[in-house]
């Protein structure tokens, strides 16, 4: 959390211990004492007004100091199949904020969020292939900007100003994991796929050709991966989650990969 955020946790612990702390007096006090009482109460309440307006203003410019950039990025996949290749692609939407050094707590200059959806690409025979939501950092470590800048987001602008420029390689270093289901209804049945022998897990003839990272205005991708899932797939895999916490952490499922993911890889933020 940055300063902005303390300072507006701060604002509201103020407002909380003024309404606790006028009602605790007002409760004990009464008669003679109740004129002495609104008197030494609305200076500090006067004071406190004035500190809560400053802060507000406060927490205005601290937020006017940070830079806010925003861009929709495609990842494609290409793969090739016994009947032929086949593509499969997704866009999804990042927004990073930046903080002056000043500005910042803990050394975090950025903060970032995402919207979208992993890539599903139907492999036929009931095979399918996901490539799960990257961390929000990915453009930033795959496209060519310039991150020697002496103004520091200037590479952030560098990224949205890409927009247009055609898809880059994603490096194999920095590729999001991929997944597969043997059974498609069933969340337990979730394993990881190796990009660099995609035969193993779905059989000859079947290899990852490319995967590309390209900055462009198309909207954000929705629906897909319910579309191939089901609505209730989710919903289930929490289910399954949660029965195997009740057997204890011991239980065989917590071996398998899919104790160690969930919905957030494959669909993030309010779409």
């Amino acid at each position: 959390m940055n300063i902005s955020g303390y300072l507006f946790l701060a604002i509201l612990a103020m407002g909380s211990c003024n309404r606790g702390y006028g009602a605790g007096i007002a409760g004990s006090r009464g008669g003679a004492n109740t004129l002495q009482f609104k008197a030494v109460y609305g200076v500090g309440m006067r004071f406190k007004r004035r500190f809560f307006f400053c802060a507000i203003g406060l927490l205005l410019l601290l937020s006017a100091c940070s830079q806010t950039f925003d861009w929709h990025q495609r990842i494609r996949i290409v793969v090739m199949t016994p009947k032929g290749e086949v593509a499969a692609e997704t866009v999804q939407a990042i927004e990073a904020v930046y903080f002056p050094k000043w500005q910042q707590i803990g050394g975090y200059e950025r903060n970032y969020s995402m919207r979208g959806e992993a890539v599903a690409a139907d492999l036929g025979d009931g095979q399918y292939l996901f490539v799960l939501l990257a961390d929000e950092m990915l453009a930033e470590r795959v496209l060519p900007v310039d991150r020697s800048h002496a103004n520091k987001p200037g590479y952030l602008r560098d990224i949205e100003n890409l927009e247009g420029a055609g898809p880059v390689e994603i490096q194999p270093e920095r590729r999001p994991r991929l997944v597969s289901f043997d059974d498609i209804s069933d969340p337990k049945s979730l394993r990881l796929v190796d990009p660099n022998n995609l035969a193993a897990a779905f059989g000859p003839g079947f290899a990852l050709q490319s995967m590309t990272l390209e900055i462009t205005a198309d909207p954000i991708t929705f629906g897909q991966i319910e579309a191939v899932l089901g609505g209730n797939f989710f919903r289930r895999w929490a289910a399954d989650h949660q029965a195997a916490l009740k057997r204890g952490i011991s239980d065989p499922y917590f071996e398998t990969s899919s104790s160690k993911m969930s919905r957030g890889n494959f669909i993030r933020g309010d779409l």
